[in-house]
């Protein structure tokens, strides 16, 4: 790669670090990673060691659900110091857009603007960006998720173009143990992993084509994996609450059904079809002026193989009552990829396209800054509010107080976009609750003084 290349790829790693990072750092903790600072079951231990990490994980899995590994990491996080967490959540992010940029952009050359469009993408397309990659515990479920699952994809896939690979005992142990970790993380991107390597293998097969041994491992490994996910005892417990909590207990197989085909053709046309329109789009572009006329078939057909694996995915909810946004997360990644793999294989030489692909660009940079200005305005001033409210905490509890009122609210922000809200007026209140326990404190309240939030 040229030298200018290089410094305006590093350039663009580092900025999107340095926006990431600073959401991270206004976006306090909240809810689920005051919860999940403690070890899980046991109402007053907070987590302090990796042996306190496996009690909280045993206990979970068999009371709430399956999803070990990031809930693991998760807590070991919660361990650390909030500005280690928010570079660690920082540089899995750049890790995320990183192994996406590889997938995309592979047997090309170093392209800076396919690793800030898969940037723009993410922030643009996720309809729960802020939950799943910036609030602490979400985005270890979600963007540290998928970052372990497409690194683990990614090898599969060099084999699907290149039709070669070595093959070794470590690589078939490593493959082994890497493939439990990669199908021990949530279940409707097992689903999507265990299909987009089985489709490789079948196709490797059909063509008379050795299929190496560490990718039978990983396989084995993927079905180990999502066995211990799917099959955690917690899953049938929390699906009997939720159930109740909804007024579900008594529902027919073919009513659920029903919800899960509504939910599924709800998020199809409102999220999915306006990227597949895109991927269209820049297809048509790619037949016309392609990188590299010997690669178009692998390309398209690459593309395809996501988008089939992302209908997968996206079909695999079916079963599930519930799917709130932030499930979407990996669903729409596995068609962001295809866009990104035609984008990055069109040849802009042509001065038209590529002054439009770089007034496109513009236009998106600056949408996004626009946005970028108003959630870092938002995050501020909550995070001011959070911030004024530990120093009362302190100097409450150095007077002995352990019940606290507090009277000014965090401002009206949009709660569904940034995955915040307040506490209430009520010390029995859930949040109010776990956000007492994780200050150390009996019980806090929320008792609005107008005067002063105005």
């Amino acid at each position: 790669m040229d030298k200018k290349t290089q410094i305006l790829f590093i350039s663009s790693v580092c900025s999107v670090f340095i926006l990431v990072f600073i959401l991270n750092k206004l976006y306090p903790l909240f809810a689920d990673d005051w919860f999940y600072s403690f070890i899980y079951n046991d109402k007053d231990v907070r987590v302090s060691s990796l042996s306190d990490i496996f009690e909280s994980q045993y206990n979970h899995y068999f009371v709430w659900g399956g999803r070990s590994i990031v809930h693991a990491i998760d807590q070991l996080l919660l361990m650390m110091d909030f500005s280690i967490i928010c570079f660690l959540n920082s540089l899995a992010f750049i890790v995320f857009i990183y192994v996406l940029y590889k997938i995309a952009n592979r047997d090309n050359k170093v392209n800076p603007f396919v690793f800030v469009l898969f940037s723009l993408l993410i922030w643009f397309s996720q309809p729960a960006f802020f939950e799943t990659a910036i609030w602490k515990t979400g985005s270890v479920n979600y963007l540290w998720g998928g970052a372990i699952v497409f690194s683990f994809m990614y090898p599969y896939y060099i084999y699907y173009r290149s039709v070669k690979s070595s093959d070794n005992f470590f690589k078939v142990v490593l493959f082994f143990f890497c493939g439990v970790i990669a199908g021990w993380m949530n279940e409707n991107m097992t689903i999507a992993l265990i299909f987009f390597i089985v489709l490789i293998l079948f196709k490797s097969h059909s063509r008379k084509i050795a299929i190496p041994k560490w990718a039978i491992a990983g396989l084995v490994g993927v079905l180990i994996g999502s066995a211990f996910l799917l099959l955690a005892p917690g899953n049938y417990v929390r699906l009997e609450e939720v159930k109740t909590t909804h007024g579900w207990h008594d529902i027919t197989f073919f009513k659920a059904l029903w919800i899960g085909v509504k939910n599924i053709f709800r998020y199809l046309f409102h999220y999915i079809m306006p990227l597949l329109g895109i991927y269209v789009l820049l297809l048509c572009v790619y037949n016309r002026y392609p990188r590299n006329t010997e690669s178009i078939k692998i390309n398209v057909q690459s593309s395809i193989l996501f988008i089939t694996t992302g209908f997968v995915a996206l079909g695999a909810m079916v079963v599930s009552l519930i799917f709130p946004e932030r499930s979407l997360f990996g669903i729409i990644v596995l068609f962001l990829i295809p866009i990104g793999i035609i984008y990055a294989n069109i040849d802009f030489a042509q001065a038209y396209y590529r002054y439009l692909n770089t007034g496109v660009m513009i236009i998106f940079l600056l949408l996004f800054l626009n946005g970028y200005y108003k959630a870092t305005r938002d995050l501020y001033v909550v995070n001011v509010v959070f911030a004024e409210r530990e120093l009362y905490i302190e100097e409450q509890k150095n007077k002995g107080i352990d019940s606290v009122v507090f009277t000014k609210a965090i401002p009206v922000i949009n709660e569904k976009k940034y995955f915040i809200k307040d506490l209430k007026n009520d010390p029995n209140e859930l949040t109010n609750k776990e956000y007492a326990r994780f200050h150390g404190l009996k019980s806090v309240n929320l008792i609005v003084n107008k005067k002063e939030n105005n």
